[in-house]
């Protein structure tokens, strides 16, 4: 499951290796990977001359040879379960040469890192005889593969280079008698080697082995030496890679060969030197006949170019053109005067010249480039001038969108750094006016163009964020026919007697899945556009049905709504600009210019999209498409108003950075009967939840000081007390998908009803999930 070589152990830190410092012996581990020491007992800081683990961590292997590294990754990606090696090694630990017989078995140490357990037996003394430790040292780290074998063709010994060539130690193989004929590619040549070494006779020989890499030529020299251990006789055998020698011959002889045939190729090349001068004129013939089909090709692009092309030479005479000759003529903005004056700049400065021309046709406004430049010969020589005229009324147009995108895009991200601010202060506004409202009694009338102005504000910045697609949607399975009958009442008195509704709604069920808020918010915009385009009388017709399979791609399923109209119309430039915040073509004062842009950008956010088809003088049709939802668990009709919902002995942590709102809010969870805990930092919540043990639910704002924010918060709060419940609140509106879809959200400025109402929703939400919880 995680990865490593089945059986090797795996030591995540030094506290499961205490065990190793009662043993005598020293034993360490090495980190093959970062090429350092990891962890050692106390006789491997004894041995290394290290005060301390930190020490004998620093230790620095940094001019450790390229042979030794390759030996180390080796070992380390050997799979074989319960691998282990035995190898004679020079160490320095304090400067000095010091020679060990190491035991190595591969591990894996924390993070997963490879790495090797060593454990240093047997110290070997050379002080009587240097030479030899040299001669030791030299055989290790020789490039040459030097082997020992039994006269059975066991593997007694070999150095550093042979086991990296081989993969393999001594004790793979105990004392199996077949490795020398597993590692040559010739049978009988391993049988030949060991007769010779016990007839004492020296061999040299270039021949195949099996190694690691696959398959590689070697030259050996075998002779026969004696086991310093047992005093038998043995076959000692030197080996260098000469694979590559090998194929370098191969490629000599292969190119000895080719200048052979060279030479005989250059033979028939001369007999047939005649023969070629014969062909030459037929050749001709056919480079002519290139020719010509070349001048077809060209007449063939001139003729279907969807551009204009005219070839003159330097008296101004047309070579060659197009049959598209009318796009500079049509756009009425060139003469042959401005031909002339052109193609002379080009011929005296030899410099392309380009510009561009703007015309009018009965098809609109053309916009054309026109380039020109010089036409030369193969010497450079100029013979006369090329001019190209491309019709870009359409780039030009896709240009204009993309900047009026740009620009909506700045106000989306506009809108979205003031809305919290904002917000923040039309909730104090709203919500202590509909305090003052209740507290006052017969004075409610003059509190209320407080409550509307608010309600105004908060709608306002609602549908730039709406048109920005930031604002946060609560998407659900809506019956639009259904929403739209009890919407009709409220459009009827809003519209006047002068504007006749009709309602085109689909017999079967239009279930959308999105915002039923915001749909509603939709519709009465584009209802109120419309009145206005009909100055206050004509028909408005609501359409709701399903839209055609397949209109929305990628195989997905839509519904729509829209509303038409027989008012003035917009012009082509209206049109133009219609989902753009704030263009309006009323009078000042009569319209935002938000409305169509919050439907425009409401749709987007509910993975739509809106069309606009509009005539002057005839009407316009908006329509919105929305995403198709399953009929099951369509809403349709909304819960009539009830009492304001108060508490049954629950305690709320309020968390909310604004003091103005934090007061208002708590005074009005009071008057709903709630013990509320206050808090306008998240340190001070903290504090509270801790002490507290009877905190039911934390009503945080999403933005708070301090680098800290309110997702993060609840999460902690989710932690350290669980089952309490948590609803988030903001006037800037993010994406709280994290916490979970069924986390409650209140959009900031938000009125009593909805708190009460959400506060108890949640609250017994809970309780239902958890009927032995204490309130």
């Amino acid at each position: 499951m995680d990865g490593r070589p089945h059986g090797w152990p795996w030591f995540k830190d030094h506290l499961e290796l205490q065990s190793y410092d009662l043993l005598v012996r020293p034993v360490w581990i090495f980190d093959v990977d970062r090429h350092a020491m990891w962890w050692g007992n106390v006789s491997a800081l004894t041995f290394w001359n290290a005060d301390g683990l930190a020490a004998f961590q620093a230790k620095d292997f940094s001019g450790d040879s390229q042979i030794v590294r390759d030996r180390l990754q080796q070992i380390v990606t050997s799979g074989a379960k319960g691998a282990r090696f035995q190898e004679s090694w020079t160490l320095y630990p304090a400067g000095q040469p010091t020679t060990i017989l190491a035991d190595i078995a591969p591990i894996y140490i924390a993070e997963g890192r490879r790495a090797i357990l060593v454990e240093a037996s047997y110290p070997l003394d050379f002080a009587q005889d240097p030479e030899a430790l040299r001669l030791l040292e030299a055989a290790k780290n020789s490039p040459l593969m030097i082997s020992t074998y039994s006269l059975s063709g066991a593997l007694l010994a070999q150095n550093t280079a042979a086991a990296i060539c081989y993969g393999a130690t001594r004790l793979d193989f105990a004392d199996d008698a077949s490795v020398l004929k597993r590692r040559i590619a010739e049978p009988a040549l391993s049988h030949a080697l060991l007769q010779a070494a016990r007839e004492d006779q020296e061999v040299q020989r270039e021949f195949s082995v099996e190694t690691q890499a696959g398959r590689r030529w070697h030259r050996v020299t075998a002779r026969r030496g004696r086991d310093p251990i047992t005093g038998q006789a043995v076959l000692i055998l030197s080996e260098e890679d000469i694979d590559d020698l090998i194929t370098s011959r191969s490629r000599l002889a292969e190119a000895k060969e080719r200048l052979e045939e060279r030479v005989v190729e250059r033979t028939q090349a001369l007999t047939a030197a005649n023969r070629s001068l014969k062909e030459e004129i037929a050749e001709r013939e056919r480079a002519q006949g290139e020719l010509t089909l070349r001048n077809a090709w060209l007449t063939t692009i001139l003729d279907n170019t969807p551009v204009e092309i005219v070839l003159r030479d330097r008296d101004g005479v047309e070579l060659a053109a197009s049959k598209r000759r009318w796009l500079l003529h049509e756009a009425g903005v060139d003469s042959d005067a401005d031909v002339e004056t052109d193609d002379q700049r080009v011929l005296e400065t030899g410099a392309p010249l380009q510009r561009e021309i703007v015309g009018r046709t009965q098809e609109g406004q053309k916009n054309l480039v026109v380039a020109r430049f010089p036409l030369r010969d193969y010497g450079g020589q100029t013979l006369g001038t090329c001019s190209i005229t491309t019709d870009i009324t359409e780039q030009k147009a896709f240009q204009s969108r993309l900047a009026s995108g740009q620009k909506m895009e700045a106000v989306g991200r506009l809108t979205g750094g003031i809305a919290h601010d904002f917000n923040n202060l039309l909730a104090v506004i709203q919500g202590n006016a509909e305090l003052l409202a209740e507290e006052i009694g017969g004075g409610r009338a003059l509190i209320q163009p407080i409550l509307h102005a608010s309600a105004r504000g908060a709608e306002l910045i609602h549908s730039l964020l709406a048109f920005a697609r930031k604002q946060t949607l609560r998407p659900e399975a809506v019956d639009l026919g259904s929403l739209v009958d009890r919407t009709i009442d409220l459009l009827s008195r809003t519209l006047g007697p002068g504007i006749t509704i009709q309602r085109e709604i689909s017999a079967t069920t239009v279930c959308a899945l999105a915002d039923p808020g915001q749909v509603e918010l939709a519709l009465l915009n584009l209802a109120l556009n419309a009145r206005d385009a009909m100055a206050g009388e004509g028909t408005l017709t609501i359409t709701c049905k399903k839209a055609p399979l397949g209109s929305g791609g990628q195989g997905k399923a839509f519904v729509l709504l829209s509303v038409a109209d027989d008012g003035c119309g917009m012009s082509p430039e209206a049109r133009q600009h219609a989902f753009e915040p704030f263009y309006t073509t009323k009078e000042t004062g009569k319209g935002s210019g938000l409305g169509l842009a919050m439907v425009y950008g409401f749709s987007k956010q509910s993975g739509g999209w809106v069309t606009c088809r509009s005539t002057e003088g005839e009407g316009t049709t908006i329509t919105l498409f929305l995403p198709a939802a399953a009929e099951e668990g369509c809403s349709r009709a909304k819960p009539a108003t009830a009492p304001l919902p108060h508490a049954k002995g629950e305690t709320i942590l309020l968390l909310e950075d604004d003091e103005d709102l934090l007061h208002l809010t708590g005074r009005t969870l009071r008057k709903l009967g709630y013990k509320v805990l206050t808090a306008s930092r998240v340190a001070e919540a903290r504090a509270l939840l801790s002490d507290e043990k009877g905190v039911d639910l934390l009503l945080s704002d999403l933005l708070l000081p301090g680098g800290e924010g309110g997702i993060d918060f609840a999460k902690e709060a989710r932690q350290l007390r669980p089952g309490i419940s948590v609803i988030l609140m903001s006037g800037n509106l993010f994406d709280h998908g994290d916490l979970g879809s069924g986390t409650p959200f209140l959009r900031k400025p938000f009125q009593r009803r909805d708190l009460a109402e959400t506060l108890r929703r949640t609250l017994d939400q809970r309780d239902a999930a958890m009927p032995g919880l204490p309130l």
